[in-house]
């Protein structure tokens, strides 16, 4: 998790930054995505925006969720609504405490 330190963002974006663009081109092409120019734009933006960092807070996780539902409606949440939805973020951050590191070690066996 951010907030323990055991996940580094820096090493997130130095990972992404890794990727080859002719490698993610030929996976985009593979899945059926043709014109790869528009998700190179978002990718860019991403890796520059470095949104990761303020995920930290878990109002900043209910502020982009907000943001998200933006693009389908007008006005998804009022401020009650956000304060509950950050109120359950937070207490599903303390409940994985304890055990969130195990979706690493899942993967890694996968790999």
């Amino acid at each position: 998790m951010l907030t323990t330190g055991q996940v580094s963002v820096d090493d997130f974006y130095t990972h992404l930054s890794a990727c080859h663009p002719d490698k993610i081109k030929e996976f985009l092409n593979y899945s059926g995505l043709y014109d790869t120019d528009r998700f190179f734009r978002f990718f860019e933006k991403f890796k520059s925006s470095r949104y990761l960092e303020t995920y930290a807070e878990t109002d900043q996780i209910s502020y982009a969720l907000k943001r998200i539902c933006m693009r389908v409606w007008d006005d998804p949440f009022t401020p009650e609504h956000e304060a509950a939805m950050t109120k359950v973020v937070a207490a599903y951050r303390d409940s994985m405490y304890g055990n969130f590191m195990s979706i690493f070690n899942e993967i890694e066996v996968k790999l």
